[in-house]
């Protein structure tokens, strides 16, 4: 068995199919990206610069901000994903890098900053702590909102099989997650959202064999900074 590192994994997925898998999108990530939307709107921010750390193919997170209207950057590891987005989500920009050599200058803050499931390949359990501290810290702007989605489970540089494929993962657990975003980062939390989500439609998109799909736990912190 050998283990994909993630831009090598997600260029094999291929963007199209990753789509397809998660088409519809996640109940929780369309409810967040509703409340992100509403309170730049809320707080007459036009022109929002965005920023979406693991943009996958760009749908529906990119897309719906720059649609509205919002300066959008998605950033991903992953070759084929940067490619695809760049196609089909014009309004959005995207490049190629890994958010823990990412670095912000003081005139590029951000007034949003999410990541929807893209701080768990590859990636240890103390640097997802530190990649909250920058983004509490140099990448938001005061006032700035904040969305993290993840998987909350305890686990640091674990091998796991997902969708028949094996990578290695860390997460948080949900009360650790919270406390992160809270005190890592500096953060306000404004909501904490758990669903479970099962893309059975990964099989139809061919990625996987019905026995690779299962039922996960879904964490989404919503947040913000003081102005």
């Amino acid at each position: 068995m050998h283990t994909r590192s993630a831009g090598p994994l997600f260029n094999e997925v291929g963007a199209a199919r990753y789509e397809n898998a998660f088409i519809g999108g996640p109940h929780g990530q369309l409810a967040s990206l509703e409340w992100i939307l509403s309170t730049l709107s809320s707080s007459s921010i036009t022109g929002a610069n965005c920023l979406d750390i693991g943009s996958g193919s760009g749908r529906p997170v990119c897309s719906t901000l720059a649609a509205a209207g919002h300066r959008v950057l998605g950033v991903d590891v992953s070759e084929a994903m940067v490619a695809f987005a760049s196609e089909h989500v014009p309004l959005a920009t995207f490049t190629r890098a890994d958010i823990r050599d990412f670095k912000v200058e003081e005139n590029q803050k951000y007034d949003v900053v999410t990541s929807y499931f893209g701080l768990i390949a590859e990636i240890s359990q103390q640097e997802i702590l530190e990649t909250l501290k920058k983004i509490g810290h140099e990448m938001l702007k005061p006032g700035g909102i904040f969305v993290w989605a993840t998987v909350p489970v305890d686990v640091n540089l674990e091998e796991i099989m997902w969708m028949g494929k094996p990578v290695v993962v860390s997460n948080l657990a949900k009360d650790a997650a919270v406390e992160a975003v809270r005190d890592v980062a500096g953060l306000q939390i404004v909501n904490v959202v758990e669903e479970k989500f099962k893309p059975e439609k990964a099989v139809e998109a061919g990625i996987c064999a019905e026995e690779d799909v299962w039922v996960e736990d879904h964490l989404y912190i919503w947040a913000r900074k003081s102005a």
